[in-house]
Formats: C-alpha cells, sequence, structure tokens
C-alpha cells in the first residue's frame, strides 16, 4: 500500500476513504488502517493489531454507522426488545427480561418521539411514565429523551414480559 501527504495529481480519489494515522491522523504515526465503502458495508485494511485502548471508539463509531441506531436499546442490555408496526402504522414494543432470576429495571429508550406509552400487558392499561425531554438525575446519573427518541424507566421481574403500546 502506497500512502501520499498529498496526493499527486493522477492519484485516484476515492471519496468514501478513511486513512487514519501518518499525517492523516491525530496522533501523527504510523498509518494504521484504511477503510471504504465496499457494496452494503465497508471493508476495514489493519496494518497494526487491534488495540482495544486506543481503537474502540473508531470501531464503535463504524460499527454505529453500519448498523445504525436499534428501535429499542437499554445500556446494560437487560431486555430483550422487538418494535412491531401494524397495518394502520401504530407502533408496539414487546419487552422480555430473559433472566430467571433476576430483576430487571432500567431506562429503555425507542427511536421515535412519543407522548405516551400505554402497557398492555396490565388488565387496566397502565400508562408508563416517560424521561423528560430535559436532563434528569436518576440515581446519579443524567437522563433524557433523546432528539428523535423516547426514554422511559422499565421493571420486570424474571422471567416477565409485556407488549407497550407506542402513542404519538
Amino acid at each position: 500500500m502506497q500512502a501520499y501527504d498529498e496526493p499527486p495529481d493522477e492519484a485516484p480519489v476515492t471519496e468514501h476513504v478513511d486513512i487514519y494515522g501518518g499525517s492523516y491522523g491525530p496522533d501523527g504515526g504510523p498509518i494504521t488502517s484504511v477503510s471504504t465503502e465496499y457494496g452494503q458495508g465497508v471493508f476495514i485494511l489493519r496494518s497494526a493489531p487491534f488495540d482495544i485502548t486506543k481503537d474502540s471508539q473508531r470501531l464503535q463509531a463504524y460499527l454505529e454507522r453500519a448498523i445504525g441506531w436499534p428501535t429499542a436499546s437499554s445500556v446494560s442490555r437487560s431486555f430483550e426488545m422487538v418494535t412491531r408496526e401494524d397495518k394502520d402504522g401504530q407502533r408496539y414494543l414487546f419487552i422480555v427480561n430473559p433472566s430467571l432470576r433476576d430483576v430487571a429495571a432500567e431506562f429503555v429508550t425507542v427511536d421515535g418521539e412519543y407522548r405516551q406509552i400505554i402497557d398492555l400487558g396490565i388488565g387496566s392499561h397502565c400508562d408508563v411514565p416517560l424521561a423528560s425531554r430535559a436532563p434528569l438525575a436518576a440515581n446519579g446519573e443524567p437522563v433524557a429523551s433523546p432528539q428523535g427518541r423516547t426514554t422511559f424507566q422499565m421493571r420486570l421481574s424474571p422471567g416477565e414480559g409485556t407488549a407497550l403500546k407506542l402513542v404519538k
């Protein structure tokens, strides 16, 4: 592989190529990775062993671009979640605590801004409190609904699951 500090006029320029290291990288060291779009993915070529302490943020950025934001997530990944939409466009979140021993209680973030979330697993259809758009503190940690997403707290007993109606 040959890399130029400034490509000569006859060098082919590829629009979606990232080169890290050398004069192209923030650390000024030798070139350690090159990436380019390939088909529907990204091809990454490493010239040095992967160093988790230095390269994890760059790898995380690649993965987020490739996979995108999940439609539902939680920080500790305590829940198994899937969203579905009916023929009228109404969205639902099905959520399960897969642990047979531990209670799962944490904040869940879903893609989309919702004004109400209704727990359909409770006979009386109970509203689930939403996190504010402004940061709040929960157990010393800031919690807020990011732009374009809705955050709420969920607690499920071992093996328990429920269906949530997401109301715009």
